[in-house]
Formats: structure tokens, C-alpha cells, sequence
């Protein structure tokens, strides 16, 4: 692996996120935040003692570079937007696509194994199978209370970027989404960042207006 070559993978996912995104809410500004939180909990990540993939001062070793891919890929779409059928198809595409790119590139199969993993197993009802794939899946539902992003989504919907309609069911996901995400993380820090947003999102007026009329109230979290 060389770092033009990483350097070449990245700049091909910020240019599919910056012309072909799956919708406002899935850009590149999402990749990118994903992958700041993504950053900010490998610092924090504490790990059973004696896991092999501690240190001996205690931190976790992580595969930045691997996780910082797998940011940067999770959402990318790779097929025209008639051929798309699901999510769930996208992911598929998107993991087979970025394989073939790392194998063009002969990066190292244990490399490609952990950044493929990572991505191909990061949606809401997945398991991640490694602890890049954690870092990720967390980092990604943190981003669900990132307040910048629900108010990106509602200045889509004024720009004609994004439908009414597609607005309405991300709103409806998203806070049922709050309802039930806090078990699911897989690390301490992010339970500490999710209670953070929280309280950012619900201070916020636009929130909660929006909250009031889903019939959702944030006290019952």
C-alpha cells in the first residue's frame, strides 16, 4: 500500500459523494463527519484486558487507514440511480466495487479483508464483524443526531434537492431511530456522545418543532 495510491481511493470516493450522492443527507459532508467521530472514538475505545488488539499502554490498535476508507465508502454509490433498488443492494455494489479497486491496486488481503468488512456490514440491522466495522457502525448512528445534518435535510427539501416525501420518512426513521440506538453502541464513548447529541438536538427550536409534530417527545428517551 502507498499513500498515493490510498490518496486515489479517497479522492475517487469524494468525487462519487460530490456528484453522484444517494441524497443530501448521504454526501460528502457525512462521510466526512462520520469519519472526524469515526477518529474520535478509536482515541477512547477501551478494550478487555489481554484483547490482541490492545496496546500495552491499553488503547485499542486500530487500522486507520482502513477505517478512514471505509468512511469514506460506506455510502458512495457506484451504479446509475435507475439501477438502484435498495440500500441494501447499494452496500453489496459499493463493497465489490472498492474490492476490486483494492485488488487492482494489490493492497494487502488482510487490509482488504478489514476496510471490505467494515463497509459491507454497517447498516442499522448489520453486526459489524470487526473492530473497524464497530467504530464505523457507531460513528455513522451518531451522525443521525448530528443537528447540521437534519437541518441540511430540511434546506434540501426548499432547494428541490431532496422530496417532501423522502424528508418525511427520514424524519420518521430518525427519530425512531433515537428511540432505540442507545444499547446498540458498541463502546462507552459513543453512549457518552450519543447522550451529548442528544441534548444538542433536543435544545435546538427547528428540532423540536419538527418533534412536536411526529408526536415525539425527547423527555421519554
Amino acid at each position: 500500500m502507498s499513500l498515493s495510491q490510498m490518496d486515489s481511493l479517497l479522492t475517487q470516493a469524494r468525487q462519487f459523494l460530490t456528484d453522484n450522492p444517494f441524497d443530501a443527507g448521504h454526501d460528502l459532508a457525512h462521510a466526512e463527519a462520520v469519519w472526524a467521530t469515526a477518529q474520535d472514538i478509536s482515541k477512547h475505545i477501551v478494550l478487555d484486558p489481554g484483547s490482541k488488539r490492545q496496546t500495552d499502554s491499553g488503547s485499542a490498535i486500530v487500522d486507520l487507514n482502513a477505517l478512514k476508507l471505509a468512511c469514506f465508502w460506506h455510502d458512495v454509490v457506484v451504479k446509475p440511480r435507475d439501477e438502484l433498488h435498495s440500500a441494501g443492494h447499494n452496500v453489496a455494489d459499493t463493497a465489490s466495487f472498492l474490492e476490486a479497486r483494492l485488488q487492482e491496486f494489490h493492497f494487502d488481503s488482510a487490509f482488504i479483508t478489514t476496510s471490505i468488512k467494515a463497509v459491507r456490514y454497517h447498516q442499522f440491522e448489520d453486526t459489524p464483524v470487526n473492530l473497524e466495522g464497530q467504530i464505523l457502525w457507531d460513528a455513522d448512528k451518531l451522525e443521525v443526531l448530528n443537528l447540521d445534518r437534519w437541518l441540511t435535510s430540511q434546506n434540501a427539501v426548499v432547494s428541490g434537492q431532496m422530496s417532501q416525501s423522502t424528508l418525511d420518512a427520514y424524519l420518521d426513521t430518525g427519530f425512531k431511530w433515537l428511540q432505540i440506538l442507545r444499547p446498540k453502541f458498541h463502546f462507552d464513548y459513543s453512549l457518552a456522545l450519543f447522550d451529548q447529541r442528544l441534548q444538542n438536538l433536543a435544545a435546538n427550536p427547528q428540532i423540536q418543532t419538527l418533534a412536536c409534530q411526529k408526536g415525539f417527545n425527547f423527555d421519554k428517551i
